[in-house]
C-alpha cells in the first residue's frame, strides 16, 4: 500500500515540477513580450514627441507666413502693384502656393498623431494585459513552488516513518 502511495505522490511530485515548469516558460515568455512592448511603445512615444514637435514647428512657420503676407501686401501696396490690372501677383501666389502646401502637412502631421494615439492606446492596453498575466503567472509559479515544497516535506516524513516502522524497536 505504501509503494503504491509513494508512486502516487513521485507521479504527483512529476506532475507539479512540470507544471512548474511550464508556468516559468509562459512566465519567461510574457516578460519578452512585455519587453517588446515597452519597446515599441518607447518608440511611439518618441515618434509623438517628434510629432508634436513638428506641430509647434509648423505653427511657427505659419504665424511667420501671415506676417509675411501682411509685408508683402504692404510692399505691393507701397510699390504701385495693387492698383496695376495687369498685375497677375505671382509672388502672392506662390505665397499662398506655400501656405497651402503647408496646410496639407500640417493635415498630414495631424493624420499621423492620431494613429499613433490609437498605436500606443492599443499598446498600452496590450502591455496591461501582458503585466497582469504576468503577476497572475508569479503567483502560480509561487504556489507551485510552496506545494512543492509540502509535497517534499510530506515524503520526507513518510520516508521516515516508513525507516520507523521497518526497524523494530
Amino acid at each position: 500500500m505504501a509503494s503504491a502511495s509513494g508512486k502516487t505522490e513521485k507521479a504527483s511530485k512529476f506532475e507539479m515540477l512540470k507544471l512548474l515548469e511550464n508556468c516559468r516558460k509562459e512566465r519567461d515568455d510574457a516578460l519578452q513580450r512585455e519587453s517588446a512592448l515597452r519597446e515599441k511603445l518607447r518608440q511611439n512615444e518618441t515618434r509623438l514627441r517628434s510629432t508634436e514637435g513638428l506641430k509647434q514647428k509648423l505653427k511657427i512657420l505659419t504665424m511667420d507666413n501671415k506676417e509675411l503676407r501682411k509685408q508683402v501686401k504692404a510692399l505691393r501696396t507701397e510699390i504701385g502693384l495693387e492698383r496695376s490690372p495687369n498685375f497677375a501677383g505671382k509672388t502672392t501666389k506662390d505665397i499662398v502656393n506655400d501656405f497651402e502646401e503647408k496646410e496639407r502637412e500640417c493635415n498630414s502631421l495631424i493624420d499621423k498623431t492620431g494613429k499613433l494615439r490609437v498605436t500606443i492606446d492599443d499598446l498600452t492596453a496590450e502591455l496591461s494585459n501582458v503585466t497582469t498575466s504576468k503577476m497572475l503567472l508569479e503567483d502560480q509559479v509561487q504556489s507551485l513552488q510552496q506545494n512543492l515544497k509540502d509535497m517534499t516535506n510530506n515524503q520526507r516524513r513518510l520516508l521516515k516513518l516508513w525507516d520507523d516502522k521497518k526497524t523494530p524497536s
